[in-house]
C-alpha cells in the first residue's frame, strides 16, 4: 500500500458520517429514518417475493432447499454448505413439515437482506460524509449540491439493492441467465451468504490497509463461516487476498499468517468436495469437475462478451472515466481481482456428467462472479461517494462533461433492470 492511501486513511469501519451539521436533531432524526425506512422497503419487497417462492407460486430453488432439509431431517444427509438448512431448521422449531419450514426460511431469508442493505448503508454513509478536499473551486461540495450524505447514502444503497444487469432492448425477457447479477433473488444459499461476503471483504480490506493481524481471526472465521453457506466467493477471494498480502507485506511474519489463516476454510472446502461428489450419500451423485472452458455459460448466454458488457456496465465505465481521480485505488483493485477470479472459475470449470460427459446446466461455478459482483458494485459506490469529480456530476445542478455523468445513469439502468425483474418475478415470471 502506497503511503498517500495510509494518509488519505480510507477506512471500511461502519461508523457515522464524519460531516457536521448545523442543526445535530435534525441531523440525528435524519440518521435514523433513512436507513428505517430503507430496510422497511426491504422487507416490503422481498417477503411477499420470498413468500411466492417458497410456496411455489413461482419456480425458483426455494422449495428444494426446503426438502433438502426434509431429507436431511429424516436421513441425517444434510448439505455440505449446511448453514442455511440448520437456520432455517432450528428457526422452524426443528420441524420436518414444509410448512413451518417455509415460514421459517421466510423469516432467514428476509434478515439475509436487510443486513445485506444495512451493512452497504453503513459502510456507504462512513464515506458519503467525508469528500475529498479539493481545490477547484468550480466543484461543489456535497452541502452546495443540497444533497445530505444520509440521502445519498440511503439512494445509492436503495440502487444497488435492486440492480441487475441491464435489461437489453432486443431480449427484454433474458435478464439473469447468462448474465452475471450483482442481486439475486431465487437462491437461498446465496442470499445468506452476501452478508457473510461483504464483512469478509471489509475485514481483509482492513487487514491490508493496516497490517493489524488480529483483523486475521475476524477473516478466517468469516471465510469459514461463509464457505458453510456457499463455498463459491472463496475460491476467487483466497488466491486474490494471498497475491495482495504477498504484495502489501512482502515475505514476513503477516503475509505468512494471513495465508495460513485460510487454511481452516481450505480443509472444509475439501470435505466439501469430497462429500460432494463421492461416496454413496454425495450430493452431486454420478457429477466430476472438469475443465470446460465456456460449455456451461454457451448454454445461456450466445455472446459472453455482450453479457459481461450487460452486466458490468456501471463499475467499468466508472473504472474508465474516473480513473484519473480514484480515491479508493487498493479497494477497487481487490474487488476487481476478486471477480476477475469469480468469472474465471465460472467461464473455466463445470460439472460434468460421468455417464456420457455432458456438462450440467446448472451452471454453478457462476455463483462465485454473482457474489462477487455485488462487492465489486459496492465498492464502485463507495469511491463516488467520496469522488469530488464525480460527486459534481450528480445533484441538482451537475458540472463537468457529460462523460462524467455516464457512470451515474448506468448505476440508475442496473436499478431500473433489476426493478424490472423483480416486478417480473412478481408477475409469475419466475427469475429468467
Amino acid at each position: 500500500m502506497k503511503s498517500t492511501t495510509n494518509t488519505i486513511s480510507r477506512r471500511w469501519s461502519l461508523g457515522q458520517s464524519t460531516l457536521a451539521a448545523p442543526r445535530p436533531m435534525a441531523r440525528d432524526r435524519a440518521k435514523w429514518v433513512a436507513p428505517t425506512c430503507l430496510l422497511a422497503g426491504c422487507a416490503l419487497v422481498t417477503a411477499p417475493l420470498f413468500y411466492l417462492s417458497l410456496f411455489r407460486v413461482i419456480a425458483t430453488d426455494h422449495d428444494l432447499h426446503l426438502r433438502l432439509i426434509q431429507r436431511g431431517v429424516e436421513s441425517g444427509n444434510w448439505p455440505v454448505h449446511f448453514l442455511f438448512p440448520v437456520m432455517v431448521y432450528a428457526l422452524s422449531g426443528f420441524s420436518h413439515q414444509f410448512a413451518p419450514l417455509a415460514y421459517a426460511a421466510l423469516v432467514v431469508l428476509t434478515v439475509g437482506v436487510m443486513a445485506k442493505a444495512w451493512l452497504s448503508y453503513s459502510l456507504l454513509l462512513s464515506h458519503c460524509g467525508r469528500p475529498l478536499a479539493t481545490t477547484d473551486a468550480n466543484i461543489p461540495t456535497l452541502s452546495q449540491q443540497r444533497v445530505s450524505p444520509v440521502a445519498l447514502a440511503g439512494l445509492l444503497t436503495a440502487a444497488l439493492m435492486v440492480s441487475a444487469p441491464i435489461v437489453r432492448p432486443w431480449w427484454p425477457n433474458r435478464v439473469y441467465l447468462g448474465q452475471i447479477s450483482p442481486n439475486v433473488w431465487h437462491n437461498p444459499t446465496s442470499i445468506v451468504c452476501w452478508p457473510l461476503v461483504i464483512l469478509l471483504f471489509a475485514s481483509a480490506a482492513e487487514f491490508l490497509r493496516s497490517g493489524r493481524l488480529r483483523l486475521l481471526l475476524a477473516v478466517s472465521s468469516l471465510a469459514a463461516v461463509s464457505v458453510l453457506a456457499k463455498p463459491n466467493y472463496f475460491l476467487a477471494f483466497a488466491p486474490v487476498f494471498g497475491l495482495l498480502s504477498l504484495k502489501r507485506f512482502g515475505l514476513s511474519r503477516a503475509s505468512v499468517l494471513s495465508q495460513l489463516a485460510m487454511l481452516p476454510t481450505v480443509l472444509v472446502l475439501l470435505w466439501q468436495v469430497t462429500a460432494s461428489f463421492d461416496g454413496p450419500d454425495a450430493m452431486r451423485p454420478g457429477l466430476h469437475i472438469a475443465w470446460r472452458p465456456l460449455e456451461a455459460w454457451q448454454m445461456y448466454s450466445s455472446s459472453i462478451v455482450v453479457s459481461l458488457t450487460f452486466s458490468l456496465a456501471f463499475p467499468l465505465s466508472y473504472l474508465l472515466v474516473f480513473r484519473r481521480s480514484l480515491v479508493n485505488r487498493n479497494l477497487l483493485v481487490f474487488a476487481w481481482g476478486v471477480l476477475v477470479c469469480a468469472l474465471l472459475w465460472a467461464a473455466g470449470f463445470a460439472e460434468v456428467r460421468n455417464a456420457d460427459g455432458g456438462v450440467d446446466p446448472d451452471f454453478n461455478f457462476s455463483w462465485g462472479a454473482h457474489l462477487s459482483l455485488y462487492v465489486l458494485f459496492l465498492v464502485t459506490a463507495l469511491d463516488m461517494a467520496e469522488n469530488p469529480t464525480a460527486l459534481a456530476a450528480f445533484g441538482r445542478h451537475p458540472i463537468g462533461r457529460t462523460i462524467e455523468r455516464l457512470p451515474w445513469w448506468l448505476l440508475g439502468a442496473h436499478a431500473v433492470s433489476g426493478t424490472f425483474w423483480i416486478v417480473r418475478q412478481f408477475l409469475g415470471r419466475s427469475y429468467r
